[in-house]
């Protein structure tokens, strides 16, 4: 598994490291921007990092989807799923390798956005009454701050849950599609249509989840709340995976 792991790395370095390389030349223009006191360049600089966060979620997201989609069209697909390994492996070893480059990414921006509001307060010392309102209304909220960041943390949970839900259902729609549409000159589009028929499909349920506390109060009532989405996507990722492996291994003609 962890030679797996080092072979589907390999593959995305490039675009991870030109990733990387874009977010540092963001953070260098926010820091000569802040440094020289230029606060039309500091805010755009500080907007443009925010977008580059989201970008770069969504970047980890489509280079372990594009991974695997391109295998199964490719001669390089024939090389590995017909390796004496199991598909649950490769798969596995996909969703891993995907993972550990999303927590690389959101490691650094968190890094990065601590070290620059601790700059921007420096620079700007009048934004400190921004952080001293926030600080008020959590107090006035009941939270204080290792309470924040367990709410923090739950959050990040959450999203790496639904992060593996999506790819997971990426990884079911190609196979679906490599499966009964092998020799269609679209496969590429049917695989699309059905991820979307199955992320509608999957939203649909989410939404008539039990709410456990439906105006929670508190961060632990907020992240009680979360379980049963929790549980639910948990589920669904385990299902796309077990239908895909079990399809890649018996139906799937590479």
């Amino acid at each position: 598994m962890f030679r797996l792991i080092k072979y589907e790395m390999r593959k995305n370095i490039t675009s991870v490291v030109i990733l990387f390389a874009v977010i540092m030349g963001l953070e260098g223009y926010f820091l000569i921007s802040a440094l020289t006191d230029s606060r039309s360049h500091t805010a755009i600089s500080s907007s443009l990092l925010v977008i580059a966060t989201m970008v770069a979620y969504f970047c980890v997201c489509i280079f372990g989807i594009a991974t695997y989609s391109k295998e199964l069209k490719s001669k390089t697909g024939y090389m590995t799923f017909m390796t004496p390994i199991s598909s649950f492996s490769i798969i596995g070893s996909k969703l891993i390798s995907t993972l550990i480059e999303g927590v690389f990414f959101a490691i650094l921006l968190v890094v990065l956005a601590c070290t620059d509001m601790a700059l921007f307060e420096a620079v700007f010392p009048e934004t400190k009454l921004f952080s001293s309102f926030i600080n008020m209304l959590l107090e006035s909220m009941g939270v204080d701050a290792s309470g924040f960041w367990l709410g923090m943390l739950a959050t990040v949970i959450e999203l790496l849950v639904t992060f593996f839900a999506i790819v997971s259902m990426a990884y079911l729609a190609i196979t679906l599609s490599s499966t009964a549409f092998q020799n269609k000159k679209y496969k590429g589009v049917i695989s699309a249509v059905i991820f979307i028929v199955i992320v509608i499909i999957v939203s649909k349920v989410a939404d008539v989840l039990p709410n456990i506390y439906s105006n929670p109060t508190s961060v632990i009532e907020a992240i009680v709340s979360m379980v049963p989405a929790l549980i639910y996507f948990t589920l669904i990722t385990v299902a796309s995976i077990f239908v895909s492996g079990t399809l890649l291994e018996k139906k799937v003609s590479l």
